[in-house]
């Protein structure tokens, strides 16, 4: 079954369910295909992105073009506010560069192999950049901070200076992705802007009050695709706000 058939088959359980819904079925009978409708969702947009790494996959540069692709398809299972119906919206999300290239295995794609755990210390390095802003011990953070027994730490005399940071973060793209400028240098080079883009979207609020969720591997692996998309389109970020009528 592909993904076409598999949405085929979800959209007919989704009226099913809207059925139930209207006919004022009890409440367990509508639960139970509910349940069944969600996990098939999870399914289907799991064969939808194995379906766009294979084409990805078996093109020229997999890394380079999964890059710029940036993102993929994401279905979810929305529901009307009015009539309470349910229904499949499509949307999109960044790339899961990780899994892309762990979907590619055997099949060597990025330049080195452990880029991963890259991600894991630049994680680390900019939760005690934060962590400094907010007047808190990084120092305790960079001592502390959970990571896999295969990261490597950076050694630098200041850990969480802009210039260190940036050096960082330029390994973590060599590692992913690497074209010589003639001078062994990579091609695709970072700047301050991205260590920028990057403090200021990692952190989050946390879940009790004055407190910061700082990032994990996990999301500096997303961030750092948007990076290297930008470095290779040259494009510019921007903030977003709310404009007066």
């Amino acid at each position: 079954m592909n993904s076409t058939e598999m949405r085929k088959n979800l959209e007919s359980d989704i009226q099913n369910l809207n059925g139930l819904i209207l006919e004022n079925k009890p409440n367990d009978e509508i639960a139970k295909l509910l349940h069944g409708v969600s996990e098939n969702v999870s399914k289907l947009n799991l064969m939808v992105m194995n379906e766009e790494f294979s084409v990805l996959r078996a093109s020229d540069k997999p890394m380079y073009n999964a890059i710029m692709a940036l993102e993929v398809s994401k279905i979810t299972l929305g529901q009307d506010k009015e009539n309470g119906k349910y229904m499949l919206v499509d949307g999109k999300k960044i790339i899961d560069l990780a899994a892309f290239n762990r979907f590619c295995e055997p099949q060597k794609i990025s330049n080195e192999s452990g880029w991963v755990y890259r991600a894991d210390n630049m994680a680390r390095l900019l939760s005690a950049y934060a962590t400094a802003e907010l007047g808190g011990d990084w120092k305790e953070l960079l001592n502390v901070y959970r990571m896999d027994k295969h990261t490597e730490r950076t050694q630098e005399k200041n850990p969480i200076s802009k210039t260190t940071l940036t050096k960082e973060l330029q390994r973590l793209v060599d590692a992913i992705i690497f074209e010589d400028n003639g001078e062994e240098k990579n091609i695709y080079k970072v700047t301050s802007q991205d260590i920028a883009f990057m403090v200021l979207t990692a952190c989050k609020a946390g879940k009790k009050p004055k407190t910061v969720a700082m990032p994990k591997g996990n999301t500096i692996i997303k961030l750092v695709v948007q990076v290297i998309n930008r470095v290779i389109t040259g494009t510019s970020y921007e903030s977003l706000y709310e404009r007066n009528k």
